[in-house]
């Protein structure tokens, strides 16, 4: 219960708005306990929270991409993970740049998990795109510029508090949808 409302305070809260007596209130779990499983306090109950929103992203991956035989299939359903929990935490989820920008002078540590657990992502989802017969400097492009497009699009989402920015990212699917693999290769090497 600690860790599951950690992610949902971060998610919802960031780094900054999510504090240990919201977390005890929240998981309805005794302060001692708290302070037995993560003794090194706040950071330790958030990286154990952004190592739980890897797990459920790749999870997820797993099973809603890796089926998938072509690029806008596969964008669209990563648009579609991170959009799924907009009903639990008002703002799309797997915030990881968020994140990580908030806490880069604060808390490195937490910075550091977030950074790799995007870059983790980010290979998997190239890998998915190698997948298709895409080269891997394109797959690593493509990659690049929709992981981009998309955490731009979650920060504008909660900067403005305005979830229809993620419909920037659907839109710049468009842009690429129906250009033929040589087309890609070209455009993103």
């Amino acid at each position: 219960n600690i860790i599951k409302e950690t992610v949902k305070l971060i998610q919802k809260k960031g780094y900054a708005g999510t504090s240990i007596q919201e977390i005890i209130k929240k998981s309805k779990a005794p302060k001692g306990s708290m302070y037995y499983y993560f003794p090194a306090g706040k950071d330790a109950m958030i990286l154990a929270g952004v190592e739980q929103i890897n797990q459920e992203f790749q999870k997820k991956f797993k099973n809603s991409i890796l089926p998938l035989n072509n690029l806008s299939d596969i964008l669209n359903a990563l648009i579609t993970m991170f959009n799924s929990k907009i009903r639990i935490y008002g703002t799309p989820s797997f915030r990881m740049t968020l994140l990580a920008l908030e806490t880069i002078g604060e808390a490195p540590e937490v910075a550091r998990k977030c950074c790799d657990v995007l870059t983790d992502w980010k290979k998997i989802t190239t890998r998915a795109i190698i997948s298709l017969g895409i080269n891997e400097k394109a797959s690593i492009n493509i990659c690049d510029w929709f992981f981009t497009t998309l955490q731009g699009a979650i920060s504008a989402s909660v900067i403005y508090d305005d979830i229809t920015f993620m419909n920037i990212t659907n839109q710049s699917i468009k842009l690429i949808k129906n250009l033929s693999k040589e087309e890609l290769e070209s455009m993103f090497i």
